[in-house]
């Protein structure tokens, strides 16, 4: 390991070689999230046209479909990301991967840049590429059927453009995401092993925590719902800087 901080040669150098380690993870998983996507997409399209025995489609129903597929889609985002995060730091739950990791020529900081890079930017645009091919698959389809209406194009957690608080309800979303995505990043390099199970565990007795938390002051007292999404944004940058040091500070001795 080196103690310079950042180079970009060394940086994406070993980004290729983590990319070689993990690809066929990777590949396996565009492939996975592929097929759901599109069995969601045909079934919500075809029981959306079975209900008008080839009548033309009205725009509500339209509107119901691409609903449907944004909330699937969001559901299914959230199942890819999260297990993606609990693979941030996977080859350190074995003392021989820590020992590879720390003689690696690269800093710390590079390695864990090259580490979000792969398992949470590079699956989010995974995700986004392949959502949106189903979506273009989709408009296809939608030629197939008698409907003169604009084609409503889905998304995740979809929003209309022209709602009042289209920014509002943008930055909860994303701040949820980063929360829960973050959260697992930090999970896998604390629980070294088990890291989806133990995250989960550790989110849903926080959940808990919290729920009474709320109950105890009361409901009527948290005036603004978005003071709580400001906190879950700092709290996402918090785990950021949490899982660095984390990684920083890794050990080499295997953990009971």
């Amino acid at each position: 390991m080196t103690n310079n901080f950042f180079a970009w040669h060394r940086f994406w150098c070993y980004f290729k070689k983590l990319w070689m380690e993990h690809r066929s993870q990777f590949y396996i998983a565009t492939g996975i999230t592929f097929g759901v996507l599109l069995m969601v997409m045909l079934a919500t399209f075809f029981l959306t046209c079975s209900y008008n025995d080839g009548e033309a489609l009205a725009n509500y129903q339209v509107i119901s479909m691409a609903e449907t597929i944004s909330g699937w889609a969001s559901f299914i985002y959230t199942i890819v990301m999260i297990v993606a995060a609990s693979q941030f730091f996977s080859d350190g739950k074995l003392k021989s991967g820590r020992i590879h990791v720390l003689t690696t020529p690269v800093s710390m900081f590079e390695n864990w840049l090259a580490r979000v890079c792969l398992f949470v930017v590079a699956y989010i645009i995974m995700f986004h590429v392949v959502f949106n091919v189903v979506e273009l698959l989709r408009a296809l389809l939608m030629t197939t059927v008698h409907y003169e209406g604009p084609m409503l194009w889905g998304g995740i957690a979809h929003i209309s453009f022209y709602s009042d608080q289209y920014w509002e309800i943008w930055f909860y979303f994303t701040a949820f995401y980063a929360f829960l995505i973050t959260t697992y990043m930090l999970g896998s390099v604390v629980f070294l092993r088990r890291s989806l199970l133990l995250t989960t565990i550790t989110l849903l007795i926080l959940l808990f925590i919290g729920g009474i938390f709320t109950l105890f002051i009361g409901v009527g007292r948290i005036e603004n719902g978005l003071h709580f999404f400001y906190w879950l944004a700092f709290l996402s940058v918090a785990n950021l800087w949490l899982s660095y040091r984390r990684l920083c500070e890794m050990e080499i001795k295997n953990r009971r």
